[in-house]
């Protein structure tokens, strides 16, 4: 299943002990292909940033980048 996450969602469920974390653990073990845009990277990014650091949004972007169940999408 391809899915598109809003900002807000990705961030509630990354979270270790977060109660929508299921979402999260299914892109990690494949069972979801999280899809997105420039336009929507940069939104992960600059909210990231707030959120955590610099480096944590990089590290999850670059996650995002080699995994094989990420599709970049154009609109």
């Amino acid at each position: 299943m391809k899915v598109v996450i809003d900002t807000n969602c990705l961030i509630s469920c990354i979270g270790k002990k977060s109660r929508y974390r299921n979402v999260f653990d299914a892109f990690l073990s494949g069972n979801i292909i999280f899809c997105a845009s420039s336009e929507i990277l940069l939104e992960y990014e600059e909210l990231f940033i707030r959120k955590w650091t610099k480096e944590i949004a990089g590290n999850i972007l670059a996650l995002f980048e080699v995994s094989n169940n990420f599709e970049y999408v154009t609109v």
